[in-house]
């Protein structure tokens, strides 16, 4: 499974990465598809990186200033999971 991290501000962008992965037959977990907004959301967040095959990072300067990216990226490292980054085009910063 591929956990997406990315700062809500690259929405758009991550949701289109998470469409065309899982329309490859890969599967995803991205936030607003598989979170239940009325459980705690960091013990959801950890379950799903722990059983994710590859962390895929949504970068752009936006990416580095949200706190639940970081909390994600070292959930991922402390668990030893590969983790990609992908870099938001400039045009849709």
């Amino acid at each position: 499974m591929i956990f997406i991290s990315y700062s809500w501000a690259d929405s758009v962008f991550a949701r289109h990465i998470a469409r065309q992965l899982s329309e490859q037959g890969h599967q995803v977990w991205i936030d607003y598809q598989n979170l239940n907004l009325t459980e705690p959301l960091a013990p959801q967040i950890a379950s799903a990186i722990r059983a994710a095959n590859l962390v895929l990072v949504v970068s752009s300067p936006h990416t580095w200033l949200s706190r639940w990216v970081q909390f994600e990226l070292l959930l991922a490292q402390l668990w030893c999971k590969s983790i990609h980054v992908i870099r938001v085009p400039l045009e849709a910063c």
